[in-house]
């Protein structure tokens, strides 16, 4: 053409345009993709011109929300083909910046297919052109229905299904289709159910084969997160909400997200010294917001009279053990009392001065690499920092 390569709009004519394409032509004139000479024209936004940056505009104006092809045709359409419905058409290419693009509220009323007869909204926003979707519409078609409960989002691979707001596409019948639940901040997955039934709750993907129409639905619940009081010396730590009591009952699980307060109450012959592990500091009462599972030491001292080698050794180790885990590492309970137990005799007392012998250090790397879960541990004992540790340590029976 010598102007207006894709579109030429000539006096005493209208043109509106909205959700369109209008790339990959050429014009030996003005405006690969449109021309005007007809100030009688609308650009309703949310169309792509053009071919590698270039938008081909003449006499016009693009609206805010159009968009220039930044590549090559390729890159957002395949070639004119078969694809399905009663015409040959371009299907969008994966990552094609038509994809999603679109303005749900230019379709026109009661219009639900494309131009091939394919669902016309698929992810929840309709594409920019005439075809929906990247996925020929080749022999009989399958209807995949999703359901979902609770807080989260379950999409497909290939796309189609993106439920919240988009829960039924079709998809080539045989074609296999991976959904993917993806829960919410402080949910999991808690069930599979329909064609996903034999799908573990611990799985966050179910592949099915759609040979015919089939339905699918999972649902979120909330997480649950375990806090684990662990103490030295006499003393009580209770929670708020209930849960901890430890004495008694020094695990429990809370809700993702629950804000919970410890409060530490000596016994008459002691005193409350401080916290390890998720809590720090030595306020008698710690709030923590529990988003993962966490353990949290509080020491206890006898009063000064009360004082002998045997509880300092033992409120040394566990202080140090704890502080070179890291905050809310869970040591293996009985794991830690067994290496405290062998760490306290690697220790030298004399007035509440504490000196550790050769071995100490290099044992309470080791023991506590052992005791700590395998993902919470560092490449190596040895790349334990102790300078912090042992400042606790000290702190904790001075």
């Amino acid at each position: 053409a010598a102007s207006g390569g894709g579109i030429y709009n000539g006096e005493g004519s209208v043109l509106s345009i909205g959700n369109s394409l209008v790339i990959g032509n050429a014009a030996s004139g003005a405006g690969a993709s449109i021309h005007n000479e007809n100030p009688t024209f609308f650009s309703f936004g949310h169309n792509l011109y053009g071919e590698n940056g270039h938008a081909g505009l003449s006499g016009m104006t693009a609206a805010a929300s159009d968009r220039t092809l930044a590549g090559a045709l390729a890159t957002a359409v395949t070639e004119l083909g078969d694809h399905g419905g009663p015409t040959q058409t371009h299907l969008l290419v994966a990552g094609s910046p038509a994809l999603d693009a679109g303005d749900n509220s230019l379709l026109p009323t009661g219009l639900t297919t494309d131009q091939r007869g394919a669902e016309r909204i698929q992810n929840g926003t309709v594409d920019i052109g005439a075809v929906e979707g990247t996925q020929p519409l080749d022999g009989p078609q399958a209807m995949l229905t999703a359901t979902k409960t609770g807080n989260g989002r379950l999409t497909s691979a290939p796309a189609g299904i993106d439920c919240g707001s988009s829960c039924t596409a079709n998809f080539t019948a045989g074609q296999t289709v991976t959904l993917t639940a993806t829960p919410d901040s402080g949910y999991r997955v808690g069930s599979w159910g329909g064609a996903c039934a034999d799908t573990a709750a611990s799985s966050d993907t179910c592949t099915l084969t759609l040979d015919a129409d089939q339905s699918a639905s999972v649902e979120f619940v909330a997480a649950w997160f375990s806090l684990s009081v662990s103490k030295s010396g006499n003393g009580q730590v209770v929670s708020s909400p209930a849960g901890i009591d430890c004495g008694r009952s020094c695990t429990e699980s809370f809700i993702a997200g629950q804000s919970v307060t410890l409060t530490a109450t000596p016994d008459s012959s002691a005193t409350f010294t401080g916290w390890g592990g998720a809590c720090s500091g030595t306020s008698p009462t710690c709030t923590l917001t529990l988003n993962a599972g966490v353990s949290v030491l509080a020491n206890f001292a006898p009063t000064q009279q009360d004082l002998d080698p045997r509880f300092l050794s033992a409120l040394y180790v566990t202080t140090f053990m704890e502080t070179l885990a890291g905050p809310g590492v869970m040591l293996n309970d009985n794991l830690r009392w067994i290496f405290a137990s062998i760490l306290a005799r690697q220790l030298d007392i004399s007035n509440q001065q504490v000196t550790e012998r050769d071995a100490f250090e290099q044992l309470a790397r080791v023991f506590t690499f052992v005791a700590s879960p395998s993902g919470d541990r560092p490449a190596g004992p040895f790349a334990y920092d102790t300078t912090a540790a042992r400042e606790a340590a000290q702190a904790a029976v001075e």
